[in-house]
Formats: structure tokens, C-alpha cells, sequence
């Protein structure tokens, strides 16, 4: 299902999401017309997960591909973009592209509807409209039928877009989506007169929704629009899509003289569909000036890209033929009598500005209405000037059994309004027409992200890490109601023994280029909040979510303060306790860091507190030190439970270039202090790894630092992480990342044949080895695919600087090449290629022995 006119690729689709802003209110949302969340799925593929992201665009629009192709971005989705006051705003149409792409590529099924129940909807006209009724209801477990005239379903996607707007490909790959949903199709079967639509009552139907559309199209009521070559817009856009009408009307195009009447949408598609044709002059006729043109902007710059001479402010006034053919058109320029009103009657001609323009063919692109047929199929029904007047949340008419939507109901539709049109009739009529039982599901298996830690049940292994991100209740609700399946509290303090006071401002993001927010220094303390309070917090949440894990951060500074901080922890309700041995801005006597790095004093105070409490208990551990073993196996020596890795690294991320002060500046200096986000994960890595590794420490480890994504995580849960902790994603992106973070790492256990996340714990720590032990007896090289290749020659300054000079660039392409016998596998080119993909690997049989070729043995002597 190519759309090559939108589409990007996956490297262009990430890049471009990252330009998103992620607005808390999303004006993407609200401009969208067919409720397709941009906002979600945006966000979703931002984080890695494409397939939640395809998810959330395809629940929320059968037609996303559609209508990716020929929505007019410009004034829904895109207009109220937040990003357009920085650059341009978001190419949301050219993601959603990619995404059904991606979807069909890779066979992904991610709707399922369940068994039909006992209504029947009709749905009458297959239009955007009809269609998304027809797929909302059957994914609700209604039997659906939807009647068409014409002989193939799509309706005005079908017959009246042309195929440079919307490939075929893709319309008929979304219908057989709505097939299988169950949705039957009756083609060739027009419903003309309301006597028919009370026999689909009398037949079974408890409801029916009309999606008809205009069939109508408007004439100018001028002499002469009988000639042999005048043709209406319905008629010229349908015979240009099938195959044997379009071979006609291009001969009949082919070297001709074209003439378009009208301003819109509609108009710009029969003027280019004419020049697509082989005419050899297409003018375009309007009322409109060029900037008043109803057509949307990409729609009038492809019609000025194909050379359509604009005719605007401008009416016909007489049709000329000759033995009953067309030759040519009169007409006269026109002013508005009040400015920004755009209809006909606002129209007066300029004397003196007659013009006459030869034609071989006039197409009438100027609306269309009803024809009798659909009137005498609505009588009975309560209308407004023809059309039918209904509910604006329901789409429901007088007739409580008949709804109605799309173009019918009112002028000036979109496909995507007409989309949302279908989907509230969807479910005004499954509240209006309920099942008499609940629809049934096909059982389909899906992998538990419930996890077990220290005796816990976890509903997800996901939790917030003691941090801003966890410092009331009313935030922690917060993110239990996101779905986040457990918190530790930030840690707690005993205000009498140390008050906290926290500087400002004391945070400093690290950016590097374009790329925003790679770290995060802090030099936030633990919670400034009473004790008392941060104890009532504890016990209404637990009482409020009773299946949510809380465990309680804290840190005492003798044993009477850990004893005090523990025991009023476990009566509280937490369900565990995670000492924090490694605060690096705590750094006073008996506390933070520097008790991480006292072995004596961390094994005594885990003792107190384990001597105290029934629950367990968790010691977290510094990464400021070399190795993390020592100190977890003095945490176990005292009976800890778990261990949880890692805290913050004590860091200097930015140097004041003005001030000559450490960053973030209070009052003029700076600060050793935490550091945390992506930039820290190889480092968490690593010591979860080495963790996980040791027989003798043989505990649980709760992994932290970096983690973002759901590859993050798995990244995690590999090296033998069993629970996960997250702090700086959430200050980035909020509470919302959870959706994708249960989404993607189910769809990957899916993915692997796996029904659990303990399956993945530590399933990675065999392919871990040390430096000394890779024996190859295969070699890789660095091959560039040329095709993909675009001369940039960054490859080949950093072979040729900083490795083996492996790496050439034909002086006339530009292409770089590799040479084999000098490439020694580094893959420093693949790393800094700006084309994804590009530079691939290749196995070789026997030991690497490019490095023998070094031009700088013989360097020196020459």
C-alpha cells in the first residue's frame, strides 16, 4: 500500500515526531476533524512504540490513510500547531501516512471486532461517512450492511477524488479492513424512495444510517450546457477512475483546450486530473481571487505547478458551440460588493471587462445538491432546506430509528468531518439500539506485564523513583490513574533533625546541538514536607489504591531517626520501605552518599530498620563509586531484601561561560550534584548488570537510571532488572508515557513468544562476557549502499581522522565506498551516517587484519 506522495520513512517519521512539542492541550487534537488523537500517536512514536502508535490511529480513524492523504492539514490538525511559532508546524498528515504504512508492511492486525450480536445497522452510501459508522459499529458487535449504487464501494473516495490526491491501493486496503471487521457490502444496490427504507425496517434492521452524500452537481444555468463537451465535475472525476472510461475521456483530453469553473477543492482536482490527461491548456474560472480560492493551499500550489492559468474574479456569461459541440466560453471580471462575503449573489460584473477563452471542454465544478430521488428517500423526515435535520452529538433525524451524516447533513464536509460525522452516529445508535448481551471478544492471549518483587504483585514493572515526580498524593493519584503500577514515596525526612531547604533554582538541563534534554543535574534534596503529612498521604493512598504498590523512601541520620522513619512508614501502609544509602546532594554526617560508600554504617542501618519492620526493605545504592558489589552485599549482610541501582551521579553538567560558576548558578555559584536521564543509562546498565551477575549477592534488583522507552526497559529487564524505576522521563514528558511504556513492552513480549516479563529477567546476562574472551573466527566490514548514500563524506572524515582510512569518495558521485582489506569492523561510519540504515554489516570469514594495512608503519621512514 505505497503512498509515495506523503509517505516518509521510519527515519524521517521519528525525526519528524521529534519536532513535536507535545503540547499539554494539544491544538492538534481539537483541529483534528475525525478525533484521530495526532497528540497520542504523535507521543506514542516518539517513545518507540510504533505499534501503539498505529494503534491509537486506527481505533480512533478506519480511514487514517485516507484521509492522511487528502485532509487539508493546513486549516484542521495543523493550523493551531504550537511548533508554527518557532518554525512551521507539524507534517502530522505525512506521520499518519507512515504509520498506515507501516501498519501494512508489516501485516500488524491491531483491530478485532467481536462476534456479531443480536442488532442489524444498515448503513446506506459507502462514503467516509458511512464507512466509519460501518467500522465503529461492527467493532461494538453489531452486524452491519452497507448498501452502495455504484458497483465498488468508496463512494466519494472512489469515484470523485482523483488518484494523484488518493491512491487507490490505499482505499481499497482500508475497505478490506472494514471486511474484516465482519461489515458486509451490497454494491449495485441503490436505496431510492423511503418505502425502501422502511423495508430494511420490516427486513430486520433495527436502525439505519443514511451517508449518501450530494448526487446533484450544479449547473450555471446558461444556454447551451447541453453541448456535446460540457460535463459536470461528477461525471469527469468518475470517468477518470476506471480503466476503460479514463482510456476515453484522455483521448478525448489528450492536445485539448480545457476550461474549469469553480474555486475549490473540487475544482483545483478536475483542472489538474485535465493537465494529468494530456490537455494542453487548463484555465480555471472563479469568482474568488487567487488568495480567496476555497481550495486549500497544497491543493492551488500542485494546480500552479501544472501550469493552470487562474481566470479569478471572474464569471461566465455565455457557452459557444458549433453542430452542437463546444468551442469556446464568454465571460466578464467581477468585483465583490461586500468584501468577505464569497457567494454568487455578492457578485457584480465590471463593464467593460469582457474576455472569451476557446474550449474544446467545460467541466462545471460549482457544488452539487439532492436529486428528487433523495428527496422523495427523506420524506417524512424533519428538514431544513432540503436536507435533514439532526441531532448534533447523536446524528439522529425525527425518525428515532433513521440517523443520518456526512455531506447530507451539512455543506461543506471534509473527509474527516464526515469521518466523525460516522462515529458519533456509531455511538448514538449502540446507546440508542443496545445489545442485549455483551459482544464477545475472540479470546486472544495477550502477555501479563504483572510482576512479583519482594513479595509484591505489581500490576505493571513500572514505578515512579523517589523523586519531585513522587512528592504528594495528589501527584502520585495522578499517575496511579495513568496506570503506573507502583511509586516510592520521595524520602522522607525528620524536619527536627535536618531542614530542608531547597536552593533555586536547582535544576540544569544538558542539551547537545538540537537535541534538548539529554541529562539532568539537580541539586534537589529529599522531601521539605512535614512528616506528618507525607504519613497521611501515604495512608490515603493506599486506602484509595489499595492495588498499587507504595514504598516508602527514607533516610535517617542516627538509628533513632531510621527506627522513627521506618516504623511510621509500615503503619502508614507501605508496602515496603527503600533506604536511600546514596542522596549525592546529602552529603552531611550519617547521611546520603557518603553512608553508600561506608560499608560498616550502611550494613548497621539496613540492620535497624530490618530489626524494626515486617516489610521488606530495599537499599539503594550510590554510583559514585567504582564498584557497587561491596556495598550491596554489606546492604544484604544486614538483611535487605532488594537492591535498587541507580541513584543520580555527582556531576558538573554546565559551566557558566559568563560567570565562570558551575550550572544551575545560585547567587553566583554552583555545585557537585545529581545527574540522571539518558545520558546515564550505559552506567545503570552496568551496574545492574553487575548486580545481576553475582551468585553471591543473589538479590532482586530494582533498575534505575535513563530509562525513557520500552526498549529502555527491556534493555533493563535483560541485564536482570526484575522492577523499574523512572524519574527524569517523567519530568520530560509526564505521567503519560506509561500508556506507551505497558503498550510496547506487551507488544514485544508478544512479539518474542513470551507470556510474562519475568521470561525476560536477566535473559540477557549470558551474552555478557568480558573483553578478553571474544575469539572470532568471523570478522564484519562496513558495506554503503549506494543508492541510499547522499556524498556527504562524513564517513569518510571519520575513518580517515579517528580510524583505519578504510573509507573512499568517488570524486565524480560522491558516493563513499569501503574498502575491505583496510576496514577493521569498527563501524565509527555506520554510527555517524545521517541516513538510517544506509551502512550495513558484512560477516567475513577469518580474524580482522585491516589494522596491518596502517600507512603509519612506513610513514615516518618515507
Amino acid at each position: 500500500m505505497p503512498n509515495s506522495k506523503r509517505v516518509l520513512n521510519l527515519q524521517g517519521a521519528i525525526q519528524e515526531a521529534g519536532r513535536c512539542l507535545l503540547c499539554h492541550d494539544a491544538p492538534c487534537n481539537t483541529g483534528c476533524g475525525a478525533d484521530t488523537d495526532p497528540a497520542t500517536f504523535i507521543l506514542k512514536l516518539r517513545m518507540g512504540n510504533i505499534k501503539g502508535a498505529v494503534r491509537t490511529m486506527r481505533r480512533n480513524n478506519i480511514l487514517a490513510a485516507a484521509c492522511a492523504q487528502v485532509c487539508p492539514t493546513c486549516r484542521l490538525c495543523g493550523e493551531g500547531c504550537s511548533r508554527s511559532a518557532l518554525d512551521e508546524p507539524i507534517k502530522i498528515s505525512k506521520i499518519q501516512a507512515f504509520l498506515a504504512d507501516y501498519e501494512c508492511q508489516e501485516e500488524m492486525q491491531v483491530l478485532q471486532a467481536p462476534s456479531p450480536g443480536n442488532r442489524k445497522i444498515a448503513v446506506i452510501g459507502s462514503g467516509p461517512a458511512g464507512l466509519s459508522a460501518a467500522a465503529n459499529l461492527a467493532m461494538q458487535g453489531y452486524a452491519v450492511t452497507v448498501f452502495e449504487k455504484q458497483a465498488e464501494p468508496g463512494g466519494l473516495l472512489r469515484y470523485g477524488i482523483p488518484d494523484h490526491r488518493l491512491n487507490r491501493d490505499i482505499l481499497t486496503h482500508e475497505i478490506n479492513l472494514i471486511r474484516n471487521l465482519g461489515v458486509q457490502f451490497v454494491c449495485g444496490k441503490p436505496i431510492a424512495d423511503r418505502n425502501e427504507l422502511e423495508s430494511l425496517l420490516h427486513d430486520g434492521f433495527d436502525a439505519i444510517f443514511i451517508a449518501t452524500g450530494y448526487d446533484q452537481p450544479y449547473g450555471l444555468g446558461l444556454p447551451n450546457e447541453d453541448l456535446s463537451g460540457v460535463l459536470n465535475w461528477v461525471e469527469f472525476l468518475r470517468r477518470s477512475k476506471g480503466s476503460d472510461t479514463r482510456r476515453d475521456l484522455e483521448t478525448a483530453v489528450t492536445n485539448k483546450r480545457i476550461v474549469v469553473v469553480g474555486g475549490g477543492s473540487v475544482a483545483m482536482d478536475c483542472a489538474v486530473t485535465a493537465k494529468n490527461l494530456g490537455a494542453t491548456r487548463v484555465d480555471a474560472i472563479s469568482l474568488e481571487s487567487i488568495t480567496e480560492l476555497p481550495a486549500d493551499m497544497e491543493e492551488k500550489e500542485l494546480a500552479f505547478h501544472k501550469g493552470i492559468r487562474f481566470k479569478s474574479n471572474s464569471r461566465l456569461t455565455d457557452i459557444q458551440g458549433d453542430d452542437g459541440k463546444l468551442t469556446g466560453v464568454h465571460g466578464l471580471e467581477t468585483r465583490w460588493i461586500k468584501p468577505g462575503c464569497f457567494v454568487p449573489e455578492n457578485a457584480v460584473d465590471i463593464p467593460g471587462t469582457e474576455f472569451s477563452l476557446p474550449a474544446d471542454i467545460l467541466i462545471l465544478a460549482i457544488g452539487a445538491g439532492f436529486s428528487p430521488d433523495f428527496k422523495t428517500m427523506l420524506s417524512g423526515l424533519e428538514n431544513e432546506n432540503g436536507r435533514p435535520v439532526t441531532a448534533a452529538q447523536t446524528m439522529q433525524t425525527s425518525d428515532p430509528r433513521i440517523f443520518a451524516g456526512g455531506d447530507m447533513v451539512a455543506a461543506g464536509k471534509t473527509v474527516a468531518t464526515s469521518v466523525r460525522d460516522g462515529k458519533k452516529a456509531a455511538e448514538a445508535i449502540a446507546q440508542a439500539f443496545p445489545l442485549s448481551s455483551p459482544a464477545i471478544v475472540p479470546k486472544k492471549v495477550r502477555p501479563s506485564l504483572e510482576i512479583e518483587f519482594c513479595g509484591s504483585r505489581f500490576l505493571n514493572p513500572f514505578c515512579l523513583s523517589a523523586s519531585p515526580v513522587a512528592n504528594t498524593a495528589q501527584m502520585v493519584a495522578r499517575a496511579f490513574d495513568a496506570g503506573w503500577g507502583g511509586v516510592v514515596y520521595k524520602t522522607l525526612n525528620i524536619e527536627r533533625d535536618y531542614k530542608i531547604i531547597d536552593p533555586t533554582p536547582r535544576l540544569n538541563a544538558l542539551h547537545h546541538g538540537d537535541r534538548r534534554f539529554i541529562g539532568l543535574q539537580n541539586i534537589e534534596m529529599v522531601s521539605e514536607r512535614p512528616l506528618d503529612q507525607n504519613l497521611k498521604d501515604i495512608a490515603w493512598l493506599k486506602k484509595r489504591y489499595p492495588d498499587r504498590i507504595l514504598i516508602s523512601s527514607i533516610m535517617g541520620y542516627s538509628d533513632a531517626g531510621w527506627i522513627e522513619l521506618a516504623k511510621g512508614s509500615e503503619d502508614a501502609g507501605a508496602d515496603m520501605l527503600e533506604l536511600n544509602f546514596s542522596c549525592p546532594q546529602m552529603a552531611i554526617e550519617g547521611a546520603g552518599h557518603t553512608i553508600g560508600q561506608d560499608y560498616q554504617a550502611l550494613e548497621h542501618f539496613t540492620l535497624v530498620v530490618k530489626d524494626c519492620v515486617s516489610i521488606p526493605v530495599i537499599a539503594k545504592m550510590t554510583p559514585n563509586i567504582t564498584d557497587m558489589l561491596p556495598p550491596s552485599l554489606a546492604a544484604k549482610q544486614g538483611g535487605a531484601d532488594a537492591i535498587s541501582a541507580i541513584n543520580t551521579l555527582r556531576a558538573i553538567s554546565e559551566v557558566d561561560l559568563d560567570t565562570f560558576a558551575p550550572m544551575p548558578t545560585i547567587q553566583g555559584k554552583g555545585s557537585i550534584s545529581g545527574y540522571s536521564g539518558p545520558a546515564v543509562k550505559p552506567i545503570a546498565l552496568r551496574f545492574v548488570a553487575e548486580l545481576s551477575q553475582s551468585q553471591e549477592l543473589s538479590l532482586p534488583v530494582s533498575g534505575i537510571g535513563g530509562l525513557e522507552t520500552w526498549q529502555d526497559a527491556v534493555m533493563f529487564l535483560l541485564m536482570g532488572a526484575s522492577n523499574l524505576q523512572i524519574t527524569t522521563a517523567v519530568m520530560r514528558y509526564g505521567y503519560r508515557i506509561i500508556e506507551s511504556l505497558c503498550e510496547g513492552l506487551e507488544d514485544y513480549l508478544e512479539s518474542k513468544g513470551l507470556n510474562s516479563v519475568q521470561e525476560l529477567v536477566g535473559r540477557g546476562l549470558p551474552y555478557l562476557v568480558d573483553p578478553s574472551e571474544h575469539h572470532q573466527t568471523r570478522h564484519v566490514i562496513s558495506v554503503v549502499d549506494a543508492d541510499t548514500c547522499i556524498g556527504c563524506g562524513l564517513c569518510h572524515v571519520v575513518c580517515h581522522d579517528g580510524a583505519n582510512q578504510a573509507m573512499n569518495l568517488d570524486p565524480v558521485t560522491r558516493k563513499a565506498t569501503t574498502d575491505e582489506e583496510r576496514c577493521v569492523g569498527c563501524l565509527l561510519c555506520k554510527h555517524v551516517c545521517p541516513v538510517w540504515d544506509c551502512i550495513s554489516i558484512k560477516e567475513i570469514d577469518g580474524i580482522n587484519v585491516g589494522g596491518m594495512h596502517n600507512d603509519a608503519l612506513g610513514y615516518v621512514e618515507g
